[in-house]
Protein backbone atom coordinates (compact mmCIF):
# COMPACT_ATOMS: atom_id res chain seq x y z
CA UNK A 1 0.00 0.00 0.00
CA UNK A 2 1.27 3.47 -0.90
CA UNK A 3 0.32 6.32 1.42
CA UNK A 4 0.70 10.09 1.07
CA UNK A 5 0.40 12.40 4.09
CA UNK A 6 -0.16 16.12 3.46
CA UNK A 7 -0.24 18.53 6.40
CA UNK A 8 1.51 21.85 6.98
CA UNK A 9 2.08 21.07 10.66
CA UNK A 10 5.29 19.16 11.35
CA UNK A 11 3.86 17.77 14.58
CA UNK A 12 0.75 16.49 12.80
CA UNK A 13 2.80 14.95 9.99
CA UNK A 14 5.00 13.13 12.50
CA UNK A 15 2.01 11.88 14.52
CA UNK A 16 0.18 10.61 11.42
CA UNK A 17 3.34 9.11 9.92
CA UNK A 18 4.20 7.30 13.15
CA UNK A 19 0.67 5.90 13.44
CA UNK A 20 0.60 4.73 9.81
CA UNK A 21 3.99 3.06 10.20
CA UNK A 22 3.01 1.26 13.40
CA UNK A 23 -0.34 0.10 11.98
CA UNK A 24 0.80 -1.01 8.55
CA UNK A 25 4.58 -1.07 8.31
CA UNK A 26 4.24 1.39 5.42
CA UNK A 27 6.67 4.31 5.06
CA UNK A 28 4.40 7.10 3.75
CA UNK A 29 5.45 9.94 1.49
CA UNK A 30 5.16 13.38 3.07
CA UNK A 31 4.01 16.74 1.70
CA UNK A 32 4.22 19.99 3.68
CA UNK A 33 1.61 21.87 1.62
CA UNK A 34 -1.02 21.34 -1.04
CA UNK A 35 1.31 22.12 -3.92
CA UNK A 36 3.78 19.43 -2.80
CA UNK A 37 0.89 17.01 -2.26
CA UNK A 38 -0.35 17.49 -5.82
CA UNK A 39 3.15 17.11 -7.26
CA UNK A 40 3.78 13.87 -5.35
CA UNK A 41 0.29 12.59 -6.14
CA UNK A 42 0.76 13.01 -9.88
CA UNK A 43 4.26 11.47 -9.77
CA UNK A 44 3.25 8.43 -7.75
CA UNK A 45 0.48 5.92 -7.27
CA UNK A 46 -1.24 6.22 -3.89
CA UNK A 47 -3.84 3.93 -2.40
CA UNK A 48 -4.49 6.31 0.50
CA UNK A 49 -4.05 10.06 0.91
CA UNK A 50 -4.32 11.56 4.40
CA UNK A 51 -4.74 15.28 3.96
CA UNK A 52 -5.30 18.44 5.97
CA UNK A 53 -7.73 21.03 4.64
CA UNK A 54 -6.05 24.29 5.67
CA UNK A 55 -2.64 24.34 3.99
CA UNK A 56 -0.60 26.93 2.13
CA UNK A 57 -0.35 27.17 -1.66
CA UNK A 58 -3.27 24.83 -2.48
CA UNK A 59 -5.90 24.02 0.14
CA UNK A 60 -6.98 20.48 0.87
CA UNK A 61 -10.46 20.82 -0.65
CA UNK A 62 -8.97 21.66 -4.04
CA UNK A 63 -6.48 18.80 -3.64
CA UNK A 64 -9.28 16.33 -2.85
CA UNK A 65 -11.25 17.45 -5.91
CA UNK A 66 -8.27 17.27 -8.25
CA UNK A 67 -6.97 13.97 -6.87
CA UNK A 68 -10.31 12.24 -7.23
CA UNK A 69 -10.82 13.69 -10.69
CA UNK A 70 -7.43 12.33 -11.79
CA UNK A 71 -7.58 8.98 -9.94
CA UNK A 72 -11.13 8.24 -8.73
CA UNK A 73 -10.17 5.03 -6.89
CA UNK A 74 -7.85 6.82 -4.46
CA UNK A 75 -9.03 6.61 -0.85
CA UNK A 76 -8.81 9.95 0.97
CA UNK A 77 -8.96 10.61 4.70
CA UNK A 78 -9.37 14.29 5.57
CA UNK A 79 -7.96 15.65 8.81
CA UNK A 80 -9.08 19.12 9.85
CA UNK A 81 -10.24 21.28 12.72
CA UNK A 82 -12.89 22.70 10.37
CA UNK A 83 -15.77 20.22 10.45
CA UNK A 84 -17.77 22.14 7.84
CA UNK A 85 -14.97 21.84 5.28
CA UNK A 86 -14.45 18.21 6.24
CA UNK A 87 -18.09 17.63 5.31
CA UNK A 88 -17.47 19.47 2.04
CA UNK A 89 -14.53 17.13 1.32
CA UNK A 90 -16.80 14.13 1.99
CA UNK A 91 -19.33 15.60 -0.42
CA UNK A 92 -16.57 15.75 -3.06
CA UNK A 93 -15.73 12.08 -2.51
CA UNK A 94 -13.33 11.82 0.45
CA UNK A 95 -13.79 8.56 2.34
CA UNK A 96 -13.62 9.81 5.92
CA UNK A 97 -12.45 12.56 8.21
CA UNK A 98 -10.81 13.04 11.56
CA UNK A 99 -11.40 16.21 13.53
CA UNK A 100 -8.38 17.95 15.05
CA UNK A 101 -7.35 17.74 17.78
CA UNK A 102 -7.42 13.96 17.90
CA UNK A 103 -5.84 11.23 19.97
CA UNK A 104 -3.70 8.48 18.49
CA UNK A 105 -6.48 6.02 19.31
CA UNK A 106 -9.03 8.13 17.39
CA UNK A 107 -6.67 8.25 14.41
CA UNK A 108 -6.16 4.48 14.56
CA UNK A 109 -9.93 3.88 14.52
CA UNK A 110 -10.28 6.13 11.45
CA UNK A 111 -7.35 4.50 9.64
CA UNK A 112 -8.22 0.88 10.44
CA UNK A 113 -10.76 0.39 7.58
CA UNK A 114 -8.23 1.61 5.02
CA UNK A 115 -5.65 -0.95 6.09
CA UNK A 116 -8.15 -3.82 6.31
CA UNK A 117 -9.52 -3.49 2.77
Amino acid sequence: MNVLIADDSEIMRFCIQDTVQKMSGVEPDIAENGEEAMKLFHQGSYDLVIIDIVMPRINGIICVQEMLKAKPNTKILVISSLTNTSQQALDFGAHGFVTKPFTTDQLKVSLKPFFES
